[in-house]
């Protein structure tokens, strides 16, 4: 499991932003995994893949991290679905080793 934080930047958005630790993020093996869970992916750069995936809008950025918003879940559900993301994260392998 990779070191990840899970920040509040503001709390006017309503939001919370997930930063990996010295990780960038395949957007591809991303892309799949959201697909996979029945999100989906309405673009896809090579710097931005913006989703939706269980009722959150997600921002996933190459750099390593991640906006997660939504307006109809609370703090609890949030921080949920945060940990289960990265848990299924690294089971496809979505985050990319730096040498």
């Amino acid at each position: 499991m990779s070191d990840f934080f899970i920040l509040e930047p503001c709390t006017s958005a309503n939001g919370v932003e997930i930063k990996f630790k010295d990780k960038p993020i395949d957007l591809g093996k991303m892309e799949r995994l959201i697909e996979e869970k029945g999100g989906t992916c309405a673009a896809t750069t090579k710097v931005v893949l913006i989703a939706k995936l269980s009722g959150f809008d997600l921002s996933v950025y190459a750099s390593g991290r991640i906006m997660v918003k939504s307006d109809k879940k609370n703090k609890e559900q949030t921080n949920k679905f945060c940990n289960l993301l990265v848990e299924q994260m690294s089971d496809f392998n979505c985050l990319v080793s730096v040498k």
